[in-house]
């Protein structure tokens, strides 16, 4: 279950302050598509409620252990009746806030970690590590709230299917050896939670020539022939060049 509500909302109100709020969820479920049916019935909270009201205003007048004590049984009896509410909400909800919002209730997130990452893509960097045969592989980080964020770095040998690589060390920053010589690769990451993914990067094919060294990256367009990039900083494109140059020879 993704969303629960928020208890917090009117479990700390006063008895006057409550009546008004359980006056107002009981009118967003009187004739609610999404309920027909309460447990409690609409007509019990509802009796229950100017019970709790009238047991406040006596007390009110008169204070003492009996008026107080009539009070907080009939506070708790509204607060168990909302219990009951949202237990039935949730389950009938699910993951469809939209369901939730109709009551009026408050919706919180069970966990943060439990919605899927922004439909951002991310935009990897792929460089040659000094280290024969190896990788290095960046992205930037990406924050949530407090959840947990993984970095699913896939990997493919035709650019069309690709697998996952496992989660190991580094997150945004990873290395990735034992690469075979003129072989091509393409690389993609996603952003993920617990929940799932989001939407992965544009793939970004490499090949490591015969000195192990990456000798171009091609950014896989959404149509057209794929366009040869030969790095993003001069030394990069130089070491791309000769490796060209020698691969040709």
């Amino acid at each position: 279950m993704l969303y629960h509500i928020n208890l917090t909302a009117f479990n700390t109100q006063s008895p006057s302050n409550l009546f008004l709020y359980t006056e107002n969820r009981i009118v967003d479920l009187t004739n609610n598509p999404y309920f027909t049916e309460m447990t409690p019935t609409l007509e019990r909270m509802t009796s229950e409620n100017q019970a709790m009201l009238r047991a406040e205003s006596i007390y009110k007048k008169d204070k003492n252990p009996d008026t107080e004590n009539a009070r907080n049984l009939a506070y708790q009896k509204v607060l168990d009746n909302h219990n009951a509410w949202i237990a039935q909400i949730e389950t009938t909800a699910g993951d469809d806030l939209t369901i939730i919002d109709s009551t009026g209730y408050t919706a919180a997130v069970t966990k943060v970690g439990s919605i899927v990452p922004q439909d951002v893509p991310p935009a990897p960097t792929l460089r040659p590590s000094s280290t024969p045969g190896s990788l290095r592989m960046m992205v930037d980080t990406y924050t949530q709230n407090s959840a947990r964020i993984f970095y699913n770095w896939e990997i493919s040998t035709d650019g069309i299917a690709f697998q996952f690589l496992p989660q190991g060390k580094g997150g945004s920053r990873r290395t990735l050896s034992d690469l075979e010589l003129e072989k091509k690769y393409w690389f993609r990451v996603s952003y993920a939670t617990v929940a799932g993914s989001g939407r992965p990067s544009e793939a970004i094919e490499i090949v490591l020539t015969r000195a192990l060294t990456a000798y171009g990256l091609k950014k896989m367009p959404k149509k057209g022939k794929a366009k040869l990039v030969n790095g993003d900083s001069p030394a990069m494109k130089s070491v791309s060049k000769r490796a060209v140059r020698a691969k040709a020879a």
